[in-house]
């Protein structure tokens, strides 16, 4: 059998983005070619050798900071001005398509701003405890203090503020949402005026008559899981602020005025430090996500940000922002970008600088991909654009409407769906190793269909259809409010003769189990069918019960005795789908065959298993999401198997495992992954949601695991398995 391996980046796709120097590691990789002539010229064999050999050559000339980093980049791939060309153009093609991505997930911080708390102060009950509303609980708060308040609608607030190492938070109880829609000043429905070291965590600001959430001034304060939506001006506004963070938020439907309207969906100005990330920020009436007007030092990423006016996401004079692993598709107007960068007249600084645009899906906007624009004047410099997935965009890729340029890059681009590389650009601007190619993921339009709170809410489901159809990449799910179907229960959806199932509920180390017939009506929180009636919605959240031998909750089918089994086949009067199957991978082919989609991860470690074959002691093979890498894992995860590298969370996806003759096989999407050598006695299938995190890890009690299963099938048979003619 062939042994699984992973994939690698090449020393191409080094080049092609040389510019960010590996701080952005490529989803692009150099697909082999025939061998070539060493006669041939170099620029037949490399397309982007001439325009690398031209950069290093230019670099040569330059001592500022960015030109000494980019050609060492260069260097250490042995590109010089007079260097002869490397070995690896003899065997290789342009950057392949780019591979999906991203969205708004659960990354982790990455600018260094420090949100711990070393001291422990009181919590302080509000609505169900002793304070009748957030004020009064705010009004006796000291640092290190949490103000926990209970489901309902409550007036504004006025935050007290914490300190250092003790910070004061503000956060809704778990399950339970707390929307505030009266009070505030002139300026927001919540105004922050100076706050210092808070956190608002879980709560809703609806139906502002001005601003959302207003602060001005503010130094360390982070917005979490929150919802911004139905304000007549913009949803989330920091004015000349400091070490921000806005994490997890659902900001929608602001904007009201139209463009007659202050600020946007997310706007940031004159801030240092700030970021913003796995938020969804979408069908507001202006731009999404704004950073403006001297912010410094920021960090826009993992976000999914669509059916704005547009941009979704822009930067005017702001300097040393990076903007990247953001899923950007379908702004409104057609003047709007998906990523605009630039210079408007209001700014005091006509600059924008140091900035980095990498690894973002941009699609089906309006306007241009991406494009530069001035409104009177003012200039780029040191601006890199690399390894992004552009295609779709009514008005072209990449667009440089109008500003002088210096020191910038466009490298190692994707495009597709109608874009192209921009085949000429202003001075001071390098295209290199950009290509036209085939982007499987943008097949369909975009949506703006709202998508309210993700937390505590799972997720609305993904698109559905038959295991064995082709599934196109497309934009993530939304993660719109689903409540357990009134009409259908899960064991109408999917067959579950054969299963029996385990909740994160119940006592420690004796979770409920829930058997046939039971099983067939059951239906609750963790257990449920979509909005939609075509899957069934599995979730572990972190502070869920555990199984005896395990630290982590679940959601979890466990296979049983095979459907149609008789008293008598038993030797008993136990009822078919009671007892617990276990096999042997030496007699007979085992198949496990399932469609799902992986539609939320906890956030301090997002892992998920979706699906295992397990013994009497241990997992066998588990597939398993690890941020946004999927993958099967064996051997107690000594080996493994790379389904995808960059999986979307909400993307369903056919999934087939099989135990026949001493090994394992696994197809992914139609595709043979694996073929692995293993065998052994007393296995079983399992699949739902396994979360791979809990309480102890520092996750929320609600952070959750989340799996859509749409169909699922076993099938044992005494039969040999034959690779050749199997698959989904």
């Amino acid at each position: 059998m062939r042994s699984p391996t992973r994939t690698a980046t090449t020393i191409g796709a080094s080049i092609a983005i040389a510019a960010t120097l590996t701080t952005f590691p490529s989803q692009h990789a150099l697909a082999a070619g025939p061998s070539a002539s060493p006669n041939a010229a170099p620029d037949a064999l490399c397309p982007w050798y001439p325009s690398a050999v031209a950069l290093a050559g230019k670099l040569d000339r330059q001592d500022d900071a960015r030109a000494l980093r980019l050609r060492d980049g260069l260097e250490k791939l042995q590109i010089t001005p007079d260097a002869d060309p490397p070995t690896a153009c003899a065997a290789a093609s342009p950057p392949a398509a780019a591979h999906g991505v991203l969205g708004k997930g659960s990354a982790t911080l990455e600018m260094g701003i420090d949100t711990t708390s070393t001291r422990t102060g009181r919590t302080l009950a509000v609505g169900a405890g002793e304070y009748p509303s957030i004020q009064a609980a705010a009004d006796v708060a000291q640092p290190g203090d949490t103000v926990e308040i209970a489901g309902g609608d409550y007036a504004s607030f006025v935050p007290a503020n914490g300190v250092a190492g003790a910070w004061v938070t503000y956060q809704a109880r778990a399950g339970e949402k707390v929307t505030i829609s009266s009070g505030g000043g002139e300026q927001g429905l919540l105004l922050l005026d100076g706050p210092q070291f808070i956190k608002v965590i879980g709560v809703a600001v609806t139906g502002s008559e001005s601003h959302g959430i207003y602060a001005s001034g503010a130094d360390h304060v982070v917005l979490q899981d929150c919802e911004v939506a139905d304000s007549r001006n913009g949803g989330i506004v920091f004015l000349d602020s400091s070490h921000i963070i806005v994490d997890g938020c659902n900001v929608h439907g602001n904007n009201t005025d139209g463009t007659s309207a202050s600020h946007e969906a997310i706007s940031i100005t004159g801030t240092d430090t700030v970021e913003i990330l796995n938020n969804q920020v979408h069908d507001n009436g202006e731009e999404g996500i704004d950073a403006k007007y001297g912010d410094r030092n920021g960090a826009i990423h993992h976000n999914q940000v669509w059916g704005n006016r547009g941009p979704n996401i822009y930067l005017d004079s702001v300097t040393d922002v990076t903007v990247h692993d953001n899923d950007v598709w379908g702004s409104t107007e057609p003047s709007k970008a998906g990523i605009g960068l630039a210079v408007e007249d209001l700014a005091e600084a006509r600059r924008t600088s140091n900035i980095t645009i990498a690894r973002n899906r941009i699609r089906n906007n309006a306007g241009a991909g991406i494009d530069f624009w001035t409104e009177s004047s003012g200039s780029f410099s040191n601006i890199t654009v690399t390894d992004n997935e552009i295609g779709g965009n009514d008005r072209g890729g990449i667009t440089f409407t109008a500003g002088d340029f210096s020191s910038s890059t466009i490298a190692g681009n994707a495009f597709g769906e109608g874009n192209s590389p921009p085949e000429d650009a202003p001075s001071g601007v390098d295209i290199i190793s950009n290509v036209a190619t085939a982007l499987h993921y943008l097949s369909m339009p975009p949506t703006t269909e709202s998508a309210p709170r993700r937390d505590p809410s799972p997720p609305s489901s993904p698109p559905s259809g038959r295991v064995g159809e082709p599934i196109p990449r497309r934009e993530p799910a939304s993660t719109a409010p689903t409540a357990p179907s009134p009409s259908r229960s899960p064991g109408e959806v999917l067959d579950l003769a054969n299963w029996s199932l385990t909740l994160p509920s119940g006592s420690a180390g004796d979770p409920v189990d829930i058997l046939q017939p039971d099983l067939n009506r059951y239906s609750d929180d963790a257990f449920h069918v979509t909005d939609a009636g075509d899957g069934v919605v599995f979730t572990a959240t972190a502070g869920g019960v555990t199984t005896e031998n395990s630290a982590y909750p679940r959601s979890e089918l466990r296979e049983m005795t095979r459907t149609g089994m008789t008293s008598t086949e038993k030797g008993g009067t136990e009822k078919a789908g009671t007892e617990k199957a276990a096999w042997s991978s030496a007699a007979g082919t085992h198949t496990l065959t399932v469609r799902q989609a992986i539609t939320q991860t906890p956030q301090v470690k997002p892992h998920v298993v979706s699906a295992q074959i397990h013994d009497g002691n241990d997992d066998v093979v588990a597939v398993r999401l690890e941020g946004a890498r999927l993958f099967a894992e064996y051997d107690n995860g000594a080996g493994e198997v790379l389904l995808d590298p960059a999986y979307l969370l909400g993307t369903p996806f056919d999934l087939q495992i099989v135990a026949a003759q001493g090994g394992v096989w696994i197809t992914y999407n139609g595709t043979s992954k694996a073929e692995i050598p293993l065998s052994g006695e007393g296995w079983y299938f399992k699949t739902g949601s396994y979360v791979q995190s809990n309480i102890d890890k520092g996750e929320a009690p609600r952070a959750a695991g989340q799996v859509i299963i749409y169909a699922l099938s076993v099938i044992h048979s005494g039969d040999a398995y034959s690779p050749a003619t199997a698959g989904l």
